[in-house]
């Protein structure tokens, strides 16, 4: 069993048992902020909420909506929040910390269901990752197609990541508003922080394009922003140096 089939088996479960029927106990602002907006106008830093790394162990044990505060007020264009509880120690409740910020939201996740769709909505997110090799390995309820097209009625834009070129190819095809290329494979683990060079090649997709995973100074996101990149995700890098607000005014 790989990593990746890990984490899928306890996303199953999660969905059975009925951890993405929660809701919100108020209502969480619906104002609607465009990720795909904020990619385009300028260069953006998607800081991220993640208690808990399967490489680096616990991450955060604060307050994730002090934390959201520290990201924006030092410089963080947007926020994406893991959501899967037991390998990240994500919460749904974190979404609707990170929406009073105003930035546009983020729901990372490992998405099998339309259930969780659902659920990401009504915590605040304004955009959902899809994950193009889980749909590769039809772990999923639906096609891609059509987890795009639910979340665009759930009003969510969609970040579509993809490790492999082949991925990439398929994804300038769809409708997704966002690209995003995953540095590290998660069947393994292994992380190559240029990886998004090899898979990007000569391809110049026609919507804003993310890469995350591995960056962690000012001068790998000057190498990405060359190459046409127009957003980078960070999350561990940030919060082991024990001073994210810190560690991302170093990154701008």
């Amino acid at each position: 069993m790989t990593f990746l089939d890990d984490v899928l088996q306890e996303v199953e479960e999660n969905v059975l048992t009925g951890y993405y029927k929660k809701r919100p106990g108020k209502p969480v602002n619906a104002g609607q902020v465009s990720l795909e907006g904020r990619l385009e106008s300028s260069f953006t830093i998607i800081a991220e909420i993640k208690p808990q790394s399967p490489t680096h162990g616990t991450l955060f044990e604060g307050d994730a909506a002090e934390l959201a505060e520290t990201y924006k007020k030092n410089g963080a264009g947007a926020i994406s929040v893991l959501c899967e509880p037991n390998r990240f120690g994500g919460s749904l409740e974190n979404l609707s910390k990170a929406k009073k910020t105003g930035l546009p939201v983020l729901a990372k996740d490992f998405v099998l269901s339309f259930h969780q769709l659902d659920a990401y909505k009504a915590f605040g997110a304004d955009a959902v990752l899809l994950i193009h090799e889980l749909f590769d390995v039809k772990k999923t309820e639906g096609s891609l197609d059509e987890f795009i097209a639910a979340a665009h009625e759930k009003k969510l834009e969609v970040v579509l990541e993809v490790h492999a070129r082949h991925g990439l190819e398929e994804a300038v095809q769809t409708k997704a508003d966002v690209i995003g290329i995953n540095n590290r494979d998660l069947y393994t683990l292994a992380l190559n922080p240029l990886h998004y060079q090899n898979v990007l090649g000569d391809i110049q997709p026609d919507r804003p394009i993310i890469a995350e995973s591995g960056f962690k100074s000012k001068e790998d996101l000057e190498i990405a922003k060359a190459v046409g990149i127009n957003g980078v995700l960070v999350g561990t890098a940030l919060l082991e140096s024990g001073d994210p607000g810190k560690s991302l005014r170093e990154l701008l």
